[in-house]
């Protein structure tokens, strides 16, 4: 709060610049590469997010402009990339440094494919269905979220107009506020004192209320009005990714030493190297 810039407004002036010094990066070339082959070979019969964006801008000419399909496309990959990663690698890390999570993880992919209808074929992979019912794995997405959230600043937000008292002092409008995803996800008082550790079985707690309560409280997507809009693609994407990880692969970690964070915006890891085995597809079902 105050007139002087937080961390967060300078890091998001300054990609401003560079998108204007650099505009064409990795991320907006690849993007623009996918808009040009959407409308060279264009396939609705099995639509994704750029032929929706092809669509509003054809329905909606003076709202969607051909510089604002390119950023909604940008944005859509961008803002679903490292953050996704970020949570994919932490999920890897902890199940690898946890023998015993390891384990009833791997239960669970067991049990999973095991009751599957005999009819059904067993390479297929797992669903979006079957890892909503692996209540243990979903325990350790959430403590992943909660333990490493992706982003490691202050999410901003303007004070409305008339101002608003938050603990006890009122704050006048268009003071900047701000939460941190790190700070409110080791409130002791809220996890337990063990709030510093990595304990999917929090989630798994007999007392329902308090469960409820953390998800509620939960800032890993921010909040309110304001959640990202890609959370459920998100959590779709840890959900299979990880199962199939794990059940196709053998997977040793290298050295535990090596796993390093780096602060910023996005507070991504360094060290997660590991050795892959294929895993004999049978083992699963003995």
């Amino acid at each position: 709060m105050g007139q002087l810039p937080t961390i967060d407004e300078y890091l998001r002036v300054k990609n401003k610049l560079l998108r204007w010094v650099r505009p064409t990066g990795d991320i907006t070339r690849w993007t623009v590469k996918q808009i040009r082959s959407h409308l060279k070979n264009p396939d609705s019969s099995c639509p994704d997010f750029v032929t929706r964006f092809l669509q509003a801008r054809d329905k909606y000419p003076e709202i969607m402009n051909e510089e604002q399909l390119e950023e909604y496309a940008n944005t859509n990959v961008s803002a679903g990339s490292d953050t996704t990663a970020i949570i994919l690698r932490s999920l890897v890390y902890e199940i690898l440094v946890h023998p015993d999570a390891y384990t009833r993880f791997m239960a669970e992919i067991k049990a999973t494919l095991k009751a599957r209808p005999q009819d059904e074929h067993y390479d297929d992979p797992i669903r979006w269905s079957e890892g909503l019912k692996m209540p243990f794995f979903q325990a350790c997405i959430k403590e992943c979220l909660r333990y490493h959230p992706a982003l490691g600043q202050l999410i901003p937000r303007d004070v409305p107009e008339g101002g608003v008292e938050i603990a006890g002092k009122l704050l006048p409008e268009g003071t900047v506020v701000g939460c941190n995803a790190w700070t409110i996800h080791r409130d002791k008082d809220l996890y337990g004192e063990d709030a510093d550790e990595w304990r999917p079985d929090r989630w798994l707690d007999k007392d329902v209320e308090q469960v409820r309560r953390m998800e509620n409280l939960s800032f890993a997507f921010g909040g309110g009005s304001r959640l990202c809009i890609g959370k459920n693609i998100a959590m779709l994407e840890l959900t299979k990714f990880i199962t199939e990880f794990f059940r196709r692969y053998e997977v040793e970690l290298v050295d535990p030493k090596r796993w390093k964070l780096r602060p910023g915006w996005l507070v991504v890891q360094t060290g997660l190297d590991v050795r892959l085995n294929p895993r004999d597809p049978q083992s699963l079902l003995e």
